[in-house]
């Protein structure tokens, strides 16, 4: 992402602004969020390999509402390939994702 960074309408903030020492590893999606995700990656990447997860960013928003950002780093044979996944709850009980290339 560049500096120009639109705003992200669940209140995110821009992924330049978070500091580094706010990582931490795992992931906060549940187990059919996490396996919808895993699959969509492993579709992305055509394989399958060792998934490591990473919280850059903690929920913001109200419950049934609230967005959170995770890094997720696909590692066949050693050969890291890295993704920015924004998880945004829908309300209605279940989540949305969305990934982006690093």
């Amino acid at each position: 992402m560049s500096a120009c960074e639109p705003s992200d309408p669940n209140g995110l903030p821009p992924i330049s602004s978070i500091p580094p020492t706010t990582t931490k590893e795992g992931s906060l999606a549940n187990k059919a969020l996490t396996q919808d995700a895993t699959q969509a990656i492993r579709k992305i990447t055509g394989g399958s390999g060792a998934l490591v997860k990473f919280v850059i960013q903690q929920p913001v928003g109200t419950v049934g509402k609230k967005a959170w950002r995770e890094v997720w780093v696909h590692e066949p044979k050693g050969l890291g390939q890295s993704f920015i996944l924004t998880f945004r709850e829908d309300g209605q009980g279940s989540a949305d994702f969305e990934i982006q290339k690093m």
